[in-house]
């Protein structure tokens, strides 16, 4: 893909000042991004809410936005159990930083949601269970089902999602951990 240089993209959004409330910051991973924080602080001078998608990887720049109250409202995927982390994902970090930025999500203050987008034959009962203690206590949880298609690996493309059943049986489990929880298709 093409790079947009910042200027343009800072051009775009005072163009459209008036009409659009907020900026997403997604990924890949956005808080592997050295100049965050100063990038949402351009975002914010222009008057513009400023969301993050995060997987929760690096919860010391989580903190700092979060600290400097830069950021209005945070979505972070779990994406599984912690054992599935190293198991499944293939994460070689340590995946403490993942409850740890859990943690501080949920008592940040501001607005957030967790979420797990459910790959069959990766993601089950199990996991989904193991979820829920994870984030035990949190305001909303969505469950996503996995939708094949263009995919990093793969070995998935050829996979379906769960059938609907099965999403209502995870969400469930979570429901007397969540506040609020949700499927999206």
């Amino acid at each position: 893909m093409e790079v947009m240089p910042e200027e343009n993209f800072f051009s775009f959004l005072d163009n459209r000042s008036g009409f659009l409330d907020g900026v997403c910051i997604t990924g890949g991973e956005p808080t592997i991004q050295r100049d965050i924080q100063e990038f949402i602080v351009q975002v914010r001078e222009r008057g513009f809410l400023v969301k993050l998608d995060t997987n929760g990887t690096i919860p010391a720049v989580l903190k700092e936005l979060l600290e400097d109250k830069l950021l209005d409202y945070v979505a972070m995927d779990v994406k599984t159990s912690l054992e599935g982390y190293t198991r499944d994902m293939g994460f070689r970090g340590n995946t403490a930083d993942i409850i740890k930025s859990i943690d501080m999500i949920k008592g940040s203050g501001i607005e957030y949601e967790f979420r797990t987008t459910v790959v069959p034959g990766l993601i089950d009962t199990v996991e989904i269970l193991e979820v829920a203690k994870m984030i035990k206590g949190a305001r909303r949880y969505f469950i996503q089902n996995f939708r094949p298609g263009y995919v990093l690996d793969g070995n998935l493309s050829e996979r379906t999602g769960y059938p609907p059943g099965k999403l209502e049986e995870f969400r469930k489990i979570l429901e007397p951990c969540v506040e609020e929880t949700g499927i999206r298709n």
